[in-house]
């Protein structure tokens, strides 16, 4: 029985670190993704722009959201090798 409980924390252990793996990969992504809108390296984004106008997007109209997302839709599909 302990076998059995040691066995089933070490899986949900695992579970945990590859969902945190998933987690970090996607954050990677994304800020290579933002880098490349602004055509510039991950090291020369300027954090406080950014953060600045993605603090202005809880305050936009659901008109304005889907006018963004259709051209980051775009902008995506525009990239080479990505397919949306």
């Amino acid at each position: 029985m302990a076998s059995a409980q040691l066995r089933l924390n070490r899986l949900q252990h695992k579970s945990k670190q590859e969902a945190k793996q998933i987690e970090t990969r996607q954050k990677i992504i994304l800020g290579a993704e933002v880098a490349k809108v602004l055509d510039t390296s991950v090291f020369d984004v300027d954090k406080e722009l950014v953060m600045g106008i993605l603090s202005d997007v809880p305050k936009l109209s659901a008109e304005e959201v889907i006018k963004y997302k259709k051209s980051g839709r775009l902008f995506l599909a525009s990239l080479k090798g990505r397919q949306y």
